[in-house]
């Protein structure tokens, strides 16, 4: 087993929007380091092997799978933001809804497609949760890529009170 230091971070962030923010710009960073790496780009090739040419919507939804079905949900450190690298949550298969979504977004990215990171909150200016959004083949709406939740490819979360977008 490897034990060296995985590319991720454990932090102390601001409380409130601040540290939403900071969140989402070091999930940027991460998904951008990812999205240029050989080994997420032949990921996300082989995944890109199993849908027809240039069927964007169905390219989405088949990364959106994978990530569902790949990585299992473990929450953080308890009492600290830990964020996570793409390949290091490929490579060892876990993390939570902001480690998944930074590999996701770096799949996305990777094979040509404009991601972002949603954070949304159900009470007023409460973020609780991060998923990625996707617009395929660059044309139409934003469409949500969620998997914590076992939703399908454009689902969006009911309920949202507030929400903060930072496109990769």
């Amino acid at each position: 087993m490897d034990y060296a230091a995985p590319p991720s971070l454990l932090m102390d962030l601001p409380a409130g929007i601040a540290g939403t923010r900071r969140t989402l710009e070091i999930m940027k960073k991460f998904a951008v380091e990812g999205k240029q790496n050989m080994t997420i780009r032949h990921q996300a090739g082989l995944i890109a092997g199993t849908v027809p040419a240039r069927n964007y919507p169905a390219l989405a939804a088949a990364l959106q799978h994978f990530v569902k079905t790949r990585i299992k949900y473990v929450p953080d450190v308890r009492g600290v933001e830990t964020v996570q690298g793409a390949v290091y949550t490929l490579k060892y298969g876990f993390g939570d809804c902001d480690d998944q979504s930074v590999l996701l977004a770096a799949l996305l990215e990777s094979v040509g497609q404009p991601a972002r990171f949603r954070a949304v909150a159900f009470k007023p200016w409460q973020y609780s949760h991060v998923y990625v959004q996707v617009r395929p083949g660059n044309v139409g709406p934003w469409m949500g890529v969620e998997t914590i939740r076992d939703m399908p490819y454009g689902w969006n979360p009911p309920g949202v009170i507030n929400s903060l977008e930072l496109n990769v």
